[in-house]
């Protein structure tokens, strides 16, 4: 039953234990009417003490629990603020060592190329191989069309450039047996075989059999092989390993920007001359101005270490 739905005409009073919950028993739990209930409800008296401690203990507990909660997050803030600030320093230690070795790098690379380039040997050395490697390419792409120009046909060329390819494959085993018997130094092995090559190219032009172009052309590709085979050893003779990767570096790179340089200068005398008998005599005597400084030196130096060795 429901209080609101009781006619207005006979519903009694409620008192004011009523109204504040003080009726431990409500009227729908029992069989009296709703006139008996409100007539003589059953009266409980509540712990007034019990329920300030309950409400006492009720209101201290989420105080602890917030203040722990506030305590608690206190300290991960402070935790991740030193955190953050850990990471903050880490990072500017990386960014100053990282910048430390790249300052460091770049001292000692630029510390090794002063080294190197004070070496007189290593210099006279760029020279030549700079002379050789030139030459050596320049040959092998002018000798097709040289032959062609000549009257032969492409077959022809082609199977002279074969066979002068297989004294290329040749000499990387002599280069080997000479190394192995240390008949001669790699430096040595290199500007002779240039030298060479060089000699053998002042002279092609002049004949005209297709045997001798054929042998001529098998011993040019073999002194160009020999010299190819040593080109990294030389310069593992002259400087530590910790030098060489920057010295053989540095000479690869000026190799490449002669090589083109080589190139314009021979299509030029192609177009102004009409023949290859120029080109042929400009590669011959790039090739020996750029070397023979080297071979001096490197006799020169010989002969002093072996005066040094008998004094």
């Amino acid at each position: 039953y429901s209080l609101k739905k009781l006619p207005r005409k006979w519903a009694p009073p409620v008192s004011n234990e009523v109204r504040n919950g003080s009726c431990s028993r409500s009227y729908q739990s029992t069989d009296k009417t709703p006139q008996e209930h409100f007539a003589s409800p059953k009266k409980t008296k509540f712990n007034l003490d019990q329920v300030s401690n309950d409400s006492d203990e009720s209101d201290s507990k989420p105080q602890m629990e917030i203040a722990h909660e506030t305590d608690e997050a206190n300290a991960s803030s402070r935790h991740e603020n030193n955190n953050h600030l850990k990471g903050i320093n880490m990072c500017q230690s990386n960014d100053m060592s990282g910048h430390e070795e790249e300052t460091d790098t770049k001292l000692s690379q630029i510390r090794m190329l002063s080294m190197i380039l004070n070496s007189n040997t290593y210099l006279l050395l760029l020279l030549s191989t700079t002379g050789a490697v030139s030459f050596i390419m320049s040959f092998a792409m002018i000798l097709p069309d040289y032959l062609v120009n000549r009257g032969m046909t492409l077959e022809e060329s082609t199977r002279i450039f074969v066979l002068a390819s297989v004294g290329n494959i040749a000499a990387r085993f002599i280069t080997c047996w000479l190394l192995y018997k240390n008949i001669a130094s790699g430096i040595m092995i290199f500007n002779l075989s240039g030298l060479s090559g060089a000699a053998l190219a002042l002279l092609y032009p002049y004949f005209t059999s297709t045997s001798m172009l054929i042998l001529l052309s098998f011993m040019i590709f073999l002194a160009s092989g020999l010299g190819l085979s040593v080109f990294s050893v030389t310069f593992l003779e002259i400087f530590e390993n910790k030098l060489y990767s920057c010295a053989l570096g540095f000479s690869m790179t000026l190799s490449g920007l002669g090589l083109p340089l080589s190139g314009y200068i021979i299509s030029v005398l192609k177009d102004r001359y009409e023949s290859y008998v120029p080109c042929y005599h400009f590669l011959a005597l790039l090739c020996c101005f750029t070397i023979v400084p080297s071979i001096i030196h490197a006799l020169v130096t010989k002969w002093k270490r072996n005066t040094d060795s008998v004094v």
